[in-house]
């Protein structure tokens, strides 16, 4: 075999080895903030509630879903952001390297990501209109004005 193949093999199976470490960091990440999460909850007396956790790549997210939790994403998801934050430092002061952590409670996030857009689309069309209507009626607006005197 030639040096060429035989370096080649080598870097793919440490490739491999970094990749194989990296997940199981990874996978510890997962676990850690899956108990940080729970050891926060528990300082607001919640424990009935249930939770399914998605990872692609580094990113972490956490779905929330039960009827106790609505404290959570009062005041515009300030706590649930504050948990959220809390739960990325402990979990990321552990081992090396970061994880993105995602916290929802009940499709919080999605509904407000909504919210979001409808309210960006009727700025948007305001700012559209309004010139529009300037253009259009300004004379008529103005003329009437001036008659009221």
């Amino acid at each position: 075999m030639s040096n060429a193949l035989k370096t080649s093999e080598e870097n793919r199976e440490k490739d491999d080895i970094l990749k194989e470490s990296e997940r199981l960091e990874i996978e510890k990440k997962v676990e850690l903030a899956r108990e940080n999460l729970r050891k926060i909850l528990k300082y607001f007396d919640v424990f009935d509630y249930d939770e399914s956790f998605s990872l692609e790549g580094n990113l972490l997210k956490i779905e929330l879903k039960g009827d106790n939790l609505d404290f959570l994403i009062r005041s515009e998801g300030k706590l649930l952001n504050a948990i959220q934050y809390v739960v990325v430092l402990m979990t990321n002061n552990v081992y090396e390297g970061h994880i993105k952590i995602v916290l929802d409670c009940n499709g919080f996030r999605e509904r407000r990501k909504e919210e979001i857009k409808v309210l960006s689309t009727i700025v948007g069309l305001y700012h559209f209109i309004m010139p529009i209507l300037g253009m259009l009626f300004g004379k008529f607006i103005l003329n009437f004005i001036l008659t009221m005197k």
